[in-house]
């Protein structure tokens, strides 16, 4: 690199173009070789480091976790690691840990955290902290990867070729979807809820990072701009991989919430409540503003099937509305308005369930009305479910 480095200064003094644009091309690259091994490394020492903090866990918190702790150890130490390259200094090597391996040791994680009983409602001060010290091993090494990817393009945009930024985005968007996405994929994969949380967290931030990267460049020329419209596209991929990690981290708490309604001894608001303060307190805490909207979404498509499969009259209408705006407020309460928004069908739904007459709703489509998710067809469906309602006065709304 150095070498190459000397002899592109010699040939912009000679001004030979023809030789520089060549060895502008085989310093990107060399460059993209060093960025995926170089995003390899930081990604695989922090997931190391996360997944040692998990470890530690289970063996503070848990005397029946004994297989879990072996198979994170095993994950976390450097003998434990499939490394595809030669080792270097402080037990670094050129490849990930194996992404199969990965998953075997955390699917074994997640069985014995259910056999020990750390469900939801009981997160403790150790699940947080170690939730938060994964979760920070996992975000240093986003951070370190996308240094490393930034610094890449500048000393890309430098040599004000177009052709070589536009090989530098894409080497980057390749090393991006390889050594970082592809690993907390696995370990969000893995069934461990505070793994989940933890990979949620930094997917998301990965998904900022990687747009940040995008709008570094100024897409004038037509190479530059398709680069960098696939940096763009690895964002948008990092945001749905972060959606599918928070729903992972989310599921036992939507679990515990459908048990609850199930068992019928306890109202919504009070259920969501209570799992509220445990994504707070427990292994989700690392992603909780994530995780909690994950969890507005399992509520909204729950809640949502049993509000058309009961019947109500006016008293218990107004009690649902009620459950319902009390869970968005305690959801809100931690992800804000991205819960509200992810309730936002079931509140309306709720609201129309809720009104005293027919009448009441003749302007509810009406031009001018507030923007209403809910189509005509569903909130007539909804006060069907009314048993102290005229029925012909509910078909007989004029909504368009």
């Amino acid at each position: 690199g150095v070498q190459l480095a000397q002899r592109l200064s010699m040939a912009d003094a000679a001004r030979e173009m023809p030789q520089r644009d060549a060895l502008i091309g085989s310093l990107v690259a060399l460059e993209g070789k060093y960025v995926r091994l170089a995003c390899a490394a930081a990604m695989r020492d922090a997931l190391a480091n996360a997944l040692a903090a998990l470890a530690e866990t289970d063996r503070q918190s848990s005397a029946g976790a004994s297989a879990q702790t072996s198979s994170f150890a095993a994950l976390a130490s450097p003998a434990g690691r499939v490394q595809s390259g030669k080792t270097t200094k402080a037990g670094r090597g050129d490849g990930l840990g194996s992404s199969s391996a990965l998953r075997r040791s955390a699917n074994a994680s997640s069985s014995s955290r259910d056999a020990s009983g750390s469900g939801m409602g009981s997160g403790t001060d150790d699940d947080s902290s170690a939730a938060h010290q994964s979760a920070l091993a996992l975000q240093r090494g986003v951070d370190d990867a996308f240094f490393v990817a930034q610094r890449s393009v500048q000393r890309a945009l430098k040599t004000d070729a177009p052709a070589a930024t536009g090989a530098a985005l894409n080497n980057t968007a390749a090393a991006l979807a390889d050594a970082v996405r592809a690993p907390l994929e696995d370990l969000a994969a893995s069934s461990s809820h505070g793994a989940a949380a933890a990979a949620a967290a930094a997917l998301a931030t990965a998904a900022k990072f990687s747009r940040r990267l995008a709008d570094s460049v100024r897409p004038e020329h037509a190479v530059v701009a398709a680069a960098a419209a696939e940096v763009r596209a690895i964002a948008s991929a990092f945001d749905a991989s972060a959606r599918s990690a928070a729903r992972e981290a989310a599921a036992p708490h939507a679990s515990a919430i459908s048990a609850g309604l199930s068992a019928g001894d306890r109202n919504l608001a009070d259920l969501v409540a209570a799992e509220a303060a445990a994504i707070c307190s427990g292994p989700a805490s690392a992603a909780k503003e994530i995780v909690a909207e994950a969890l507005a979404e399992f509520i909204s498509e729950a809640v949502e099937e049993r509000l058309f499969a009961a019947q109500y009259d006016f008293d218990a209408a107004i009690d649902m509305e009620r459950e319902v705006r009390g869970a968005a407020a305690n959801l809100a309460e931690i992800a804000g308005p991205p819960a509200r928004e992810r309730l936002a069908r079931l509140l309306q739904l709720a609201e129309v369930l809720a009104a005293e007459t027919p009448d009441d709703l003749e302007g509810l489509f009406a031009p001018g009305a507030p923007p209403r998710v809910i189509t005509p067809a569903e909130a007539r469906r909804a006060l069907m479910r009314r048993t102290d309602l005229d029925r012909s006065a509910v078909t007989r709304l004029k909504w368009t």
